[in-house]
């Protein structure tokens, strides 16, 4: 893999957490030295496990310190922000803070997010109001 890390482009070369079909370190320990920073994947909220735990971020942590690299956090995709249903809504606003918090400590360059919207049946809402299409 080319290394494009520190080169004086416009922008910061990034990547994601997953290029190889391995957990979360193994990507970060291989890519490191590859580019400025690495998007850390939580697609899973349902899913602890997922999710890296207090020694993992400190192991993160250190390999950033080390290796002039940050991170950006990806918060669950299983999470849906713009439901219909209030209490599903609070649900994942505190599911992607519990995911902020846990990952504050790495300062994370940014935060993804996306806004999934649906119905009261589950099913996605594709027209916003004012007929726009999405």
């Amino acid at each position: 893999m080319p290394v494009c890390k520190g080169r004086r482009y416009p922008f910061r070369l990034g990547t994601t957490s997953y290029i190889y079909p391995d957990h979360i370190l193994p990507n970060v320990l291989k890519l490191r030295e590859t580019v400025d920073d690495i998007e850390l994947l939580c697609f899973e909220a349902d899913d602890e496990s997922s999710l890296p735990d207090e020694r993992l971020i400190a192991e993160l942590r250190s390999i950033a310190k080390a290796s002039n690299l940050t991170y950006t956090v990806h918060l669950p995709l299983d999470i849906y922000r713009g439901d219909c249903d209030e209490s599903q809504r609070k649900q994942s606003i505190a599911t992607a803070l519990k995911v902020v918090r846990l990952t504050e400590e790495l300062e994370p360059f940014a935060f993804n997010v996306h806004f999934e919207m649906r119905h009261a049946d589950g099913s996605p809402v594709s027209t916003l109001k004012g007929g726009k299409t999405i």
